[in-house]
């Protein structure tokens, strides 16, 4: 029986910007206390009415694989996740993730207390009367650096989608749907990503982030719930998967030719390599722009392709990213192609799975929701009750195998932290536009609200609009999550709603 494969495109320059600097700072002395917490966690006291309860992160399962590459050698170890983790603790309330040392001096904390605190040791500062190292506590806040009000028009942003062939899946026998779609994820990081970080600890943990703030935007999904699960990270110091093509930077079109992935050959490469892999589905995570490359010339637009209903998939279960490294700027990029891979099409298109009510003529690409062909909309961190009826429809399509949780025990869970106080605007924008030499950014009242951020170059005379990061202040007491500026509690509710609904799931 013939198999046709629907290829998708997403094309966008999405790049998510946070905008934060020291504001107010103060000293404190933190100490564990003897005491422990309702459930047996550790009580970390900063100040007079701050005070942590602390549980140990497990963000990797038993055991976690970790596989370099090197051509066509290759070097696959099974971690001890405790390697990774012992002494670093989360708070999942107050969205708090520290490390713990201690020292001959005294106890150390480093880390964040909150979305917006800061807390470092002050090891040559006096110690309290109690004998506790004194700590600097800051907090992050947004601040604007440049005035400038062009924005990128949206025709630039995300385009270039084309269907290309189909992929028809045999209708299987009914089979029993679980209550939570536990969805296996291998992530495959090439030269031009994983070059960025100091060892594989930084790296496996800046993906954890990454997935973190991907699976927000499927809190949503239910009936079933989604769950993706980091199985393996493999690092490609070479250009195993990797296809180049030279093309015209499309923010310097009279410039230099420059060196982009060549996302239909390295699609090819993926799907001949990867067939065999256990995972449910595979991503490419590349440093690299993406050009497609047609018939008709290049779109150097391009920021991720995935297949539609790859998850699963024999042979094509694989997608490519883009990812400007340490930025988060993939996260949409990411849950668009994922949403590709479980059946979605774009809103407003009709599905290739049985609807037999047309719900999909009931959401338009102009809802701006996460599946609309255009990015960067006012629901861009939502999706769609048609994207959502679309993956239940794939999911009925799928055999019993696919439910099944092959590395159970060697999994990697996502973490809650959120990642928006780790970078200052202006760093993030000089990274992203590095090939620039005057890079700076800004940020108004009103763009704060919509939890976006300018990028300026000064070389072109030019702002790009960008999306904050989760977990960013975007005003007083306000936080952006999933591209929407809230109260921060009500945001910190949600959360730990999920994780308290999960974690009942889990003893069920």
């Amino acid at each position: 029986m013939l198999r046709y494969v629907i290829l998708c495109v997403v094309s966008t320059l999405i790049k998510e910007a946070s905008p934060k600097g020291p504001a107010k700072e103060y000293i404190a002395y933190p100490r564990l206390l003897e005491e422990r917490g309702r459930n047996g966690e550790k009580l970390l006291h900063i100040k007079d009415g701050l005070t942590l309860r602390l549980e140990k992160i497990s963000s990797l399962g038993e055991t976690f694989v970790f596989t370099e590459r090197n051509g066509p050698q290759i070097f696959r170890r099974h971690i001890n996740p405790k390697e990774l983790q012992d002494g670093l603790f989360e708070d999942k309330r107050q969205l708090a993730a520290v490390s713990v040392k201690h020292t001959n001096k005294g106890v150390e904390i480093d880390g964040m207390l909150s979305p917006t605190l800061r807390i470092s040791p002050l090891p040559f500062m006096a110690r309290s009367e109690y004998g506790s190292i004194a700590h600097n506590v800051s907090e992050m806040k947004v601040h604007a650096d440049y005035n400038h009000d062009y924005i990128l028009q949206p025709e630039s942003v995300l385009k270039g989608r084309a269907l290309k062939n189909y992929y028809i899946r045999p209708t299987p026998k009914p089979v029993n749907i679980p209550a939570v779609f536990e969805i296996e994820m291998k992530l495959v990081v090439d030269q031009h990503h994983h070059r960025h970080f100091e060892s594989f600890e930084e790296l496996i943990k800046y993906l954890l982030l990454l997935i973190t703030m991907m699976s927000h935007r499927y809190q949503e999904v239910t009936f079933p719930e989604v769950r993706f699960l980091l199985t393996e990270v493999e690092m490609d110091n070479g250009t195993f998967y990797s296809s180049t093509i030279y093309g015209t930077d499309p923010i310097q079109p009279n410039g230099k030719h420059k060196l982009f992935l060549n996302a239909e050959t390295t699609m090819n490469k993926l799907v001949q390599t990867q067939g065999s892999s256990e995972a449910d589905v595979v991503v490419l995570l590349t440093g690299m722009d993406i050009t497609g490359v047609t018939n008709k010339g290049q779109n150097p637009n391009l920021a991720g392709r995935a297949y539609v209903g790859a998850v699963c998939a024999v042979t094509y279960k694989v997608g490519v990213v883009e990812d400007v490294a340490t930025t988060y700027s993939g996260v949409s990029v990411l849950a668009h192609e994922l949403g590709h891979a479980l059946g979605m099409p774009h809103d407003g298109e009709s599905p290739q799975w049985p609807d037999p009510g047309n719900t999909w003529t009931q959401c338009k690409a102009s809802d701006e929701y996460l599946m609309a062909p255009i990015d960067g909309g006012r629901n861009n961190g939502y999706l769609s009750r048609c994207s959502i009826a679309a993956f239940r429809a794939f999911v009925k399509t799928l055999s019993a195998v696919c439910f099944f949780v092959k590395s159970k025990e060697k999994h990697s869970q996502i973490p809650q932290e959120l990642p928006g106080i780790t970078m200052n605007a202006t760093t993030l924008c000089k990274r992203t536009y590095s090939t620039f030499k005057y890079v700076s950014s800004h940020i108004t009242t009103q763009l704060q609200v919509r939890c976006k951020i300018q990028c300026c170059i000064q070389d072109l005379g030019y702002c790009y609009l960008k999306n904050m990061i989760d977990g960013m202040s975007c005003g007083v007491s306000k936080t952006c999550l999933r591209h929407r500026c809230a109260n921060r509690g009500s945001s910190r509710g949600l959360l730990h709603k999920k994780l308290l609904r999960n974690r009942r799931q889990r003893r069920n």
